[in-house]
């Protein structure tokens, strides 16, 4: 453990004046310290300004502080041993927290945020994603209260409680004189901490107690309108505003009230109410944010629901007209306020920095650190800045689902199904308008749209399958004003199919990805290195994706065809890239890790955080070789052009459904639903595909939805038991390996297929099935036959059979790729 004496802190926090409590707290932090011999570098965040006459110019003012700030701290971070960063939300966080952050991370000296914001809780909400890359440099995050630690809980990040410190001998209970009959409120004059409800409180009571005076201490924006407000009540022989105070003032003050009054509307674990305590003062307050953890209502203090001033009134009169409570009240007050004592405080927070100077990390160099700093640099401005904007362009509602989506994960199962519930009732209401072919569906059938109120309501309506797809594409396009574009499965079903999406559902499936991306603590704009199918010949569209991709930091490599040379160059890139993740195919994954692992190459270290797998059944051996090989965990996916974003799995190992988005449904043999823990085929209702409605589309897979709650906290329900269909390898005539996905393609998009199946016998013979349609041409025969031998060997037999039906397998699924060699 490093001593006390060994150890050098930078305190960086605003400084009195304006006296305001977290300014009070840095001023009093490095007083402890310094008589607890601990070396101490103070930097202000509100230093004075040098010239004066810059504090005159309100734009040039702010970059001057800002600038000299950054010298300050490239100055004393680098001779430091830790950083004890007082935080608060807003501005504050952004231009003085941030900066602090990465120059520490810059010169390797561990911070310890210690947060204070009362409106964490809002401005998370608002920016999280921009505050996340920096918060998670700390190396521990403080707070004075256990409403902050439930706070950073709820945005998946641990916080530990040392309260704020109070100076006994200044705030005691000694000289007290009860005889002034004040009522004392003491915060900044902002409407967030509500004093027009304490003078409108006291205009109630004041003629019931014609002594009491109401005393209020604090400068801010609201003064001339509190003053104005005091005004029209006509108590202003009854009410004072004395400005801000130091301590001492404070402390005179509190021993002479009989009530502190604290009726703010948001609030933290406020200095006020801590230091009234300690003078025997009364404590009237709201109960919001961290005030409960302070005060026990009618124990210590009373507490009021609301911002209602009659209920602040009847509080504070119930204190004035009994002697004994307010006496009760103010000896636990007092017990209380010992928690709090400096000489109890001052320890933990030397423990905290022990700890932290213990765990620094050996200096890695400026150029490496500098390197690693740039690259969450470039992840937060893609992240924040580029990919919202290239949304945005693109006429996508992406970012505004996903910040929905980051909120509604944390409801519960009840709340959950309500909010699904009144999307699903808008979507059927829309789509009952708007779509010919259900507008005709619910007058045929004579279903009133209205009565479709729940998932449990959706029996009334048939399934959608691919062939009436087919047979009323146009008829399922939306007559509202849309932008469809034309999409096609990839096969997965044996049966490909073309059908249309609108931006609407783009954004939501977007973000319901980029959502599961953030469980897993990757972000996009991480780097990312995605192994999949691509179409063989690049067009236009596919050259304008590539600079895309560049531009996010994504690179698409082919899965297609997997050689020792290709195998080599995938695990070199990935070595050299090192990506947070990786995503693709399970099958490819473990083949690579089978590649790196017979041949001794370490990937265990190749930065990789996690690795995203889809589109196929992930085995168990698949996931612990992948797993072992790269020492990083796989996440798996499911879902598919179709059907929607399905659900991922997140990091407690549960399949979590999109329900914020998509509706599943178990259906048994009898067509009816199931009840939750038993097997049936999955069907799904997306909800904003209002454009080109899925219905109760059935998507032919196996799966179990689960009545289980997931330890992870979210309250998105899970999918169990996913039986997809299976793809094999195909071997060409060289020994080169590719996903199936690659011959897929040569037969997927022929006009007039409408379904086949492709089974390699040998590396010598291949034969496919084909069920085709009337549009069909023959001479499309030679051209599949053509593409194959391009891709198996020119001495490769193919074999064609145009058929009435492709059976299934044995086990009731379809695989639309087979391959028995090595069989």
């Amino acid at each position: 453990m490093v001593r006390q004496n060994q150890m050098k802190i930078a305190l960086i926090g605003p400084v009195p004046p304006p006296a305001g409590g977290m300014a009070r707290q840095t001023i009093q932090q490095q007083s402890l310290l310094e008589a607890a011999g601990v070396p101490v570098v103070l930097i202000p965040t509100n230093a004075d300004y040098r010239p004066a006459f810059i504090g005159k110019l309100p734009v040039v003012r702010a970059v001057f502080r800002l600038v000299q700030y950054l010298i300050v701290l490239l100055i004393h971070l680098p001779k430091v041993d830790v950083v004890h960063l007082m935080s608060n939300s807003g501005w504050s966080w952004h231009l003085f927290s941030t900066p602090a952050l990465i120059i520490a991370r810059l010169f390797n000296v561990p911070v310890v945020v210690n947060y204070r914001g009362g409106e964490a809780d809002a401005f998370f909400s608002r920016q999280w994603s921009w505050v996340k890359p920096f918060i998670t440099l700390s190396r521990d995050l403080v707070v004075p209260s256990h409403y902050l630690v439930n706070v950073f809980k709820d945005y998946g990040l641990s916080a530990k409680v040392i309260p704020n410190t109070l100076d006994s001998a200044v705030f005691n209970a000694d000289g007290r004189d009860d005889s002034s009959h004040l009522v004392f409120v003491a915060r900044n004059l902002e409407s967030i901490y509500g004093i027009d409800i304490a003078i409108r409180a006291f205009d109630r009571i004041h003629a019931d107690f014609p002594e009491l005076r109401l005393v209020i201490a604090g400068s801010g924006p609201q003064e001339a309108e509190l003053k104005q407000l005091v005004d029209s009540l006509g108590i202003n022989d009854r009410v004072q505003f004395v400005g801000r105070l130091d301590q001492a003032g404070m402390a005179e003050h509190y021993k002479k009230a009989g009530i502190l009054l604290n009726p703010s509307k948001i609030d933290n674990s406020p200095n006020a109410v801590i230091e009234a305590l300690a003078c025997g003062t009364c404590v009237v307050s709201s109960d919001v944010g961290g005030i409960p953890f302070l005060i026990d209502h009618e124990k210590n203090g009373l507490l009021v629901s609301g911002h209602d001033a009659r209920n602040y009134a009847d509080a504070m009169s119930s204190v004035l007209s009994g002697s004994a409570k307010h006496a009760a009240l103010t000896r636990a007050g007092l017990l209380k306020a010992k928690q709090f004592d400096k000489t109890r405080v001052i320890g933990q927070w030397i423990t905290t920095y022990q700890k932290a100077a213990q765990g620094k990390t050996p200096k890695r160099g400026v150029i490496m650190t500098m390197k690693k700093l740039f690259d969450d640099i470039a992840t937060f401005l893609i992240a924040n800045l580029l990919f919202p904007l290239h949304e945005r362009m693109k006429k996508h509602t992406t970012v505004q689902a996903f910040r929905t989506m980051m909120q509604n994960q944390w409801l519960g199962p009840g709340a959950l199904k309500v909010y699904q519930n009144k999307e699903l009732r808008a979507f059927i209401g829309s789509i009952s308008r708007n779509v010919p072919y259900y507008s005709r569906l619910f007058r045929e059938k004579g279903i009133d749209p209205a009565s479709i109120q729940s998932k449990e309501d959706l029996v009334k309506l048939p399934f959608l399958t691919k062939s009436i797809i087919r047979a009323h594409c146009d008829e399922l396009k939306t007559t509202a004003p849309h932008r469809l574009s034309q999409f096609n499965t990839g096969g997965s079903s044996g049966e490909p199919l073309i059908f249309f999406i609108g931006n609407h559902r783009v954004s939501h499936d977007v973000a319901a990805k980029w959502r599961a991306t953030r469980w897993w603590d990757v972000n996009i704009g991480d780097r990312e290195i995605v192994l999949w199918g691509s179409p063989i010949e690049l067009g236009k569209q596919d050259k304008i994706k590539a600079i895309r991709d560049k531009l996010f930091r994504t690179e698409l490599i082919s899965a297609f065809e997997l050689n020792s040379e290709t195998k080599a160059h995938i695990v070199s890139e990935i070595i050299r890239q090192k990506p947070p993740m990786l995503f693709g195919y399970p099958s490819v994954y473990a083949m690579l890790a089978e590649y790196a692992e017979q041949r001794g190459i370490n990937l265990a270290n190749s930065g990789v955080k996690v690795i995203f797998v889809t589109s196929e059944k992930l085995y168990d051996h698949q996931r612990e070789l992948i797993q072992r090989v790269f020492n990083a965990p796989v996440a798996n996916g499911y879902g598919g052009r179709d059907a929607g974003f399905i659900a991922h799995e997140c990091p407690q190992g549960n399949m979590h459904i999109t329900a914020d988005d998509i509706v599943v449904e178990i259906i048994g043999s009898d067509n009816q639903p199931v009840k939750n823990g038993e097997a049936g085929e999955i069907v799904v209702t997306h909800l904003r595909t209002d454009e080109f409605p899925f219905v109760r589309y059935r998507t032919g897979d196996i799966g179990v939805v689960s009545d289980e709650l997931c330890p992870c906290g979210r309250g998105l329900p899970i999918l169990k038991e996913v039986q997809g269909r299976t793809t094999d390898f195909i071997t060409a005539l060289d020994g080169t390996q590719m996903h199936g996905l690659a011959l897929i393609y040569h037969v997927r998009d022929v006009p007039g297929v409408k379904n086949f199946k492709i089974v390699q016998r040998s590396l010598q013979q291949t034969d496919i099935l084909l069920e085709v349609n009337d549009s069909f041409e023959n001479e499309s025969l030679k051209e599949i036959e053509s593409n194959f031998k391009r891709r198996l060997g020119q001495e490769v037999t193919i074999t064609i059979d145009i058929v009435e039906r492709i059976a299934s397998e044995k086990s009731g699924k379809f695989r639309y790729v087979v391959s028995k060699v090595g069989d």
